[in-house]
């Protein structure tokens, strides 16, 4: 279901995308242009490719949230966090009554009540749920 705020919608499978710009990084996944590399993996943009540097590498944390003490590698990702922290959680999932503040959180949400892991090692393809749990697994396994 796609909300007012999302005006840009990937001509491939439909996701909405707030701002033009996500929906092009996303469309690069689509058509496998990954430009911004890093121990072996693609991503589509360098704010991407910082995430995993600060997540899997623990590099450039430099901004702390206030309400909880959580560290991000952007300030953009701690402007979104903070924002999450502020209002209450708005979604239900339908199977546990989880709640979770955006419908992005809560498609991750329900890989928990899925035994599908579609996220690939292209080293050894182990497979995992969630893209956190393949990025933990890159920064233990393959460094």
């Amino acid at each position: 279901m796609m909300t007012t705020e999302e005006r840009y919608i990937c001509a491939i499978c439909a996701r909405g995308f707030k701002h033009r710009r996500n929906m092009v990084y996303h469309e690069r996944t689509h058509a496998g242009m990954l430009p911004f590399n890093c121990c072996g993996v693609g991503f589509s943009s360098r704010r991407q490719l910082q995430r995993h540097r600060c997540n899997v590498h623990g590099d450039g944390k430099n901004y702390l949230c206030l309400y909880c003490g959580k560290e991000f590698a952007t300030k953009v990702d701690l402007d979104a966090h903070s924002a999450r922290e502020q209002r209450t959680r708005e979604i239900e999932c339908e199977i546990c009554n989880h709640k979770a503040t955006t419908r992005a959180h809560l498609r991750e949400h329900l890989k928990t009540h899925s035994e599908e892991k579609t996220h690939v090692c292209h080293v050894c393809k182990a497979a995992y749920k969630h893209i956190s749990s393949l990025y933990t697994h890159y920064g233990q396994k393959h460094k």
